[in-house]
C-alpha cells in the first residue's frame, strides 16, 4: 500500500532532515523497522508520533496497524506537511490521523492516549532556546 502513496514534492521531503535523493523512502523504511524491532508499534497499537512531518514513517507503518484496533496519530507544526500527510496518506489508511499543533502549544490529548509514542530526529528541528528548556 506505501507504493500507492506519491512521493512528497522535494520541498517538503527536505523538511525531513537533510535533502538526499532517493534517500527519502529507504531511511522511512529503516526507520519503520527499527520502531517495530523495538516493539514500540504493534498491530493493535494507538501510537503517537511526535514530529511527523509529512508521514515518511507514517507510509510504512499502514500495513501493521489495524485498522479495527490501532491507529496512527501524526502531530507537527507544519500546516504543509500536514495537509500533505491528510491528503495523501488518510485517503488511503482511515486509521492515520494527522494534526498541526501549535509550537509551545497545550498537549492536544489526554492522558493515557496511547500505547506508545515516538519522536524520531525531533530534536535536530528544535532551536537552540528550545532546547535549553
Amino acid at each position: 500500500m506505501s507504493n500507492e502513496i506519491p512521493l512528497p514534492p522535494k520541498e517538503l521531503q527536505s523538511t525531513s532532515g537533510p535533502f538526499v535523493e532517493n534517500e527519502y523512502i529507504s531511511h522511512g523504511i529503516k526507520q519503520a523497522n527499527s520502531l517495530i524491532k523495538h516493539g514500540i508499534v504493534r498491530s493493535n497499537y494507538n501510537v503517537l508520533d511526535v514530529g511527523c512531518g509529512n508521514g515518511r514513517v507514517a507510509r510504512h507503518l499502514i500495513e501493521l496497524i489495524d485498522q479495527a484496533s490501532g491507529t496512527y496519530q501524526g502531530i507537527d507544526i507544519s500546516p504543509e506537511n500536514i495537509d500533505w500527510a491528510k491528503e495523501n496518506i488518510s485517503s488511503v489508511a482511515a486509521h492515520f490521523f494527522f494534526r498541526t499543533i501549535e509550537p509551545g502549544g497545550k498537549f492536544p490529548y489526554a492522558d493515557s492516549s496511547f500505547d506508545s509514542s515516538f519522536a524520531r530526529s525531533l530534536y535536530t528541528h528544535l532551536d537552540s532556546e528550545t532546547t535549553r528548556l
